[in-house]
């Protein structure tokens, strides 16, 4: 019985110390620099955190996925990808496209809107380079390997530069006028926006219609589905404890 409870308090104590990890950090302006640097061009979410580039989008743990649309655009055939632009930006969004006939340091394909793109033979014109910050109506979806809380984030408007203003975010992936967080020096007020797995970003045409994300923090809201079970055996084990007693 007593080793039965010190097993379940040494449970309980790992799930306290889960809820209470740290922040995970993606320095999005800091990666891009980082990669244009060895790659000499700008990339993909994709190309940026994969084998051949950064090695991963996981940070403490937490694993981070990208995706972007652009409901402006019909053509299927143009690739709409989140990307990070170099020269202090961060995460925003190219809806010129991904032009796979074309190849550079070991990758297969590049970005239009990469500011190294008209230099690679085989280019094709008129994209040199494309608009790669989020504008709406471009959407960027990020999407955590678990439920996260944001503790964090630093957004730079299309000329890189810290401002005031605005951006939306959703956890439902439609927008509305209660999505829409203030920022102060590119530092966004996240007073009242729910923890997620995912999470959809799109500018605010009058208060700031470009932007990137240039570093978020999140942190994991573990959800520990045996702990109810556990609870209710403490429960049970207490029940039985006072049985022996009475009869005793």
């Amino acid at each position: 019985m007593r080793k039965l409870l010190l097993s379940a308090v040494a449970t309980l104590t790992v799930l306290g110390a889960a809820s209470s990890a740290t922040a995970a950090t993606w320095n999005f302006e800091a990666d891009a620099d980082a990669f244009k640097s060895a790659k000499s061009f700008e990339g993909t979410f994709d190309q940026v955190y994969s084998a051949a580039g950064l090695g991963s989008s996981t940070r403490d743990g937490i694993t981070l996925s990208a995706s972007a649309t652009n409901p402006s655009i019909t053509d299927t055939t143009i690739a709409i990808t989140p990307f990070l632009d170099g020269g202090n930006a961060g995460l925003g969004v190219c809806s010129t496209g991904f032009d796979t006939s074309v190849g550079e340091s070991g990758f297969v394909g590049q970005s239009r809107c990469s500011s190294g793109y008209n230099s690679v033979p085989g280019w094709t014109a008129p994209y040199a380079p494309g608009d790669d910050n989020l504008v709406a109506p471009e959407v960027l979806k990020l999407t955590f390997g678990t439920t996260v809380s944001f503790t964090d984030l630093l957004v730079r408007n299309g000329s890189h530069n810290l401002v005031n203003g605005s951006l939306f975010i959703s956890t439902t992936g439609t927008f509305s006028a209660s999505d829409e967080y203030t920022m102060v020096l590119g530092d966004v007020d996240l007073s009242g926006l729910a923890a997620s797995n995912m999470f959809w970003f799109t500018s605010t045409t009058n208060a700031n219609p470009e932007v990137y994300l240039s570093k978020l923090s999140a942190t994991a809201v573990p959800v520990p589905a045996a702990l109810p079970l556990l609870l209710a055996g403490l429960g049970g084990l207490g029940f039985i404890g006072r049985r022996r007693r009475k009869s005793a």
